[in-house]
């Protein structure tokens, strides 16, 4: 058997100098979490020469996620709070529309809104979002219906005040008696 090496002749003073360096990549785990190591230390999918600057690439998109005022870029899976697919935290949307009850909307966050918050990213703007209703007794039948005042005029109705219920019916046999709609 032949070696597959051999040194013929004599050699002296023979100085080999060799720099190897391991090289490192993106490593995508289960749960999508990344971090540069080398192949042999990844314990997920190895994508060599690549860095953390994006996401995993088999892994879902990242969003803001709002905890209280606070936002932050996650998985949704790692969302303890509201996660807003498509939204970033440049501006936060970790704020949302507050109705007063009255009619009127601010932009706070949950924790600052002492009546009615419509959730994280709403707006004031979006119709009706505040809009006050309160029963409103249909006659002939129409029963009790829970509308604005000028939804409960355009219907011949009456207005039974905002922020009233339907539950008991407040309106009399003629205008429908126990029916309850809405």
């Amino acid at each position: 058997m032949a070696d597959n090496c051999v040194l013929t002749g004599a050699t002296t003073n023979v100085r080999v100098d060799a720099t190897y360096s391991i090289p490192t990549g993106t490593c995508c785990t289960s749960i999508c979490t990344c971090n540069v190591t080398t192949e042999s230390a990844c314990g997920g999918t190895w994508y060599e020469g690549e860095s953390c600057s994006g996401s995993c690439p088999a892994c879902p998109p990242t969003a803001a996620c709002c905890d209280g005022a606070s936002c932050s870029i996650v998985y949704e899976v790692n969302c303890n709070g509201t996660w807003l697919s498509g939204e970033n935290c440049t501006p936060s949307p970790c704020a949302g529309a507050c109705c007063d009850g009255e009619g009127g909307c601010t932009i706070t966050t949950e924790g600052g809104c002492g009546d009615t918050y419509k959730g994280d990213g709403t707006v004031c703007s979006t119709e009706d979002i505040c809009a006050v209703r309160g029963s409103c007794c249909i006659p002939d039948f129409g029963g009790c219906q829970l509308l604005q005042e000028a939804e409960c005029t355009a219907a011949s109705g009456t207005y039974g005040g905002n922020n009233t219920t339907c539950t008991p019916s407040p309106c009399p046999f003629g205008h429908g008696g126990p029916i309850v709609v809405g």
